[in-house]
């Protein structure tokens, strides 16, 4: 699921979910809760959003345009939590459900 930010004013958010931000227009400057450092992006860049922290985001040159897509795969592979010792790896394609 993607939804699109259309940022003339700042947007204060808290995701349930993670999410990635991919900024597509203009200049945004981000603060996320419990970092120590904001973030600055410029268009193609993107950032991960963590889940359940403040988070606000800022046009800096008046306006911007911004992707919020899911994170499809944020976990680690949890293969081995269901093979047997005795079982070899998967090839390193099967992984991971993202590939």
């Amino acid at each position: 699921m993607t939804d699109t930010l259309t940022l003339p004013t700042p947007r204060s958010l808290r995701l349930p979910q993670p999410r990635t931000l991919h900024v597509t227009q203009g200049h945004v400057w981000i603060t996320i809760e419990g970092d120590a450092a904001d973030h600055l992006l410029a268009p193609g860049q993107t950032l991960p959003l963590p889940a359940r922290r403040h988070v606000v985001i800022e046009a800096l040159d008046g306006r911007a345009c911004c992707q919020l897509a899911s994170t499809a795969c944020s976990a680690p592979p949890r293969w081995r939590t269901w093979l047997p010792s005795s079982a070899s790896a998967p090839s390193t394609n099967q992984r991971t459900a993202c590939g």
